[in-house]
């Protein structure tokens, strides 16, 4: 089916939901994407580019059904061309259809104001961070195709129940979130509706403000099974900080912690060992300055402890340049910029007045100086946005841009809201 077609069904589909008074969003996105194929054996990689259409809707509402009782949900349909984003990874079909139950389910306020139960399927992400998110404890890969931010537009929570304590001066909450888990014929069908789960997850985030500053704590325990002798059992627990400086100025500050994972190794030569990491930090320092009511900017650093760095990222690169087509890619070739330890990044974002916004940001590598740099621009009415957006990575040989296939992107979106 050609993607015209598909965002016609979209549309029809969209459009007949809102007759019942739903909240509908319909998105196109294409996008021409300039990116470095390596070639078999020796040779210099050649350039390419590829198209990439994604045609995507959302449905979601909420109502009160008795006493204390809400009932919410949002469902979610793409078409998708290259769900990889990688012309080395294209679909057996002419594009490959999802869809997904985002969240949906049931919020009991037991006692008004103080108390609430929630079971279902619900989105969590604590940090406030835009583009790393140290806090997200339980988090879900996202598609770089997205843009530069840590969490996508179409994220997907997670099957489990929770409770809310909101008590004076502090706020306590629990999420449990089982193990679901079934067989590749059966998820044939059920990754339509949604996502296994691989372990079993409790969040307890403990919150609290003082003075104008948002304070938070929270930990993870993660086990692929409970009731086993030899179950694997992980903790992860992260602080965050948001404090307001006048009218103009947020600061924040989050760091987490996670025990035990393994990472590649190299001494640079074209073969790969493994190692034990203990503990794992990852940590953000970011700011936000509203200059005016039509600029804002926001800077960030971020750590990632599992990534590499020093010696480790420099044998890293060494062992890129040095390999085989056929052999291991540390790295992935992608486009997602992320296998150094530091990186800054930069925003600014602003209204150029008649319902037109903008921004341009930057990404940087702070290990060898290469990064991507990206800006859009849109426009508002009504009931549609129209958004056109691109994207350009640099760095010299020796850098990971030269080692990630992404090269340049020209995208546009057109968002409508039935």
């Amino acid at each position: 089916m050609r993607p015209s077609r598909l965002f016609a069904a979209l549309a029809l589909w969209a459009a007949s939901l809102s007759v019942f008074a739903l909240e509908t969003e319909l998105d196109w996105t294409f996008a021409s994407t300039e990116v470095s194929v390596a070639t078999a054996g020796a040779g210099t990689p050649s350039l390419s580019s590829y198209w990439r259409s994604v045609e995507q809707g959302s449905l979601q509402d909420s109502a009160t059904i008795g006493k204390g009782l809400t009932v919410f949900g949002t469902i979610w349909a793409s078409f998708d061309n290259l769900p990889s984003d990688s012309p080395l990874s294209a679909p057996s079909d002419i594009v490959q259809g999802s869809s997904r139950v985002l969240e949906g389910g049931v919020s009991w306020e037991l006692l008004p104001g103080t108390l609430v139960f929630d079971v279902g399927k619900k989105i969590i992400h604590p940090s406030s961070g835009f583009f790393e998110t140290p806090l997200d404890l339980m988090a879900r890969p996202t598609d770089p195709f997205e843009g530069p931010a840590a969490i996508s537009p179409w994220e997907e929570g997670w099957i489990g129940a929770g409770f809310t304590w909101l008590a004076e001066g502090f706020t306590l909450s629990d999420y449990l979130s089982p193990a679901l888990t079934w067989s590749s014929a059966a998820d044939s069908v059920l990754h339509y509706v949604t996502s296994q789960q691989g372990d079993w997850q409790d969040l307890v985030r403990l919150s609290s403000r003082i003075g104008d500053t948002d304070i938070q704590a929270l930990g993870l325990c993660t086990v692929d099974d409970p009731l086993s002798s030899s179950a694997a059992w992980h903790l992860a627990g992260g602080l965050g900080a948001d404090g307001q400086i006048g009218d103009a100025l947020t600061l924040r500050a989050e760091a987490a912690l996670h025990d035990s994972m393994t990472r590649i190794t190299t001494d640079g030569s074209p073969s790969l060992g493994s190692e034990t990491i203990d503990w794992v930090p990852r940590a953000l320092a970011g700011l936000t300055w509203t200059i005016s009511d039509k600029l804002n900017l926001m800077a960030e650093y971020g750590y990632d402890g599992s990534k590499w760095s020093g010696v480790d990222y420099e044998n890293l690169l060494a062992y890129e340049k040095a390999r085989g087509s056929d052999m291991p890619d540390p790295l992935n070739s992608g486009e997602a910029f992320d296998s150094a330890a530091s990186y800054g990044f930069v925003r600014a974002a602003g209204d150029l007045g008649q319902s037109m916004n903008f921004d341009a940001w930057l990404k940087l590598n702070l290990q060898d100086a290469s990064g991507i740099f990206g800006g859009s621009a849109s426009l508002t009415k009504d009931r549609w946005v129209a958004e056109l957006r691109l994207e350009q990575s640099f760095g010299g040989s020796g850098t990971e841009a030269a080692f990630t296939f992404f090269r340049f992107r020209l995208e546009g979106e057109f968002t409508v809201l039935l």
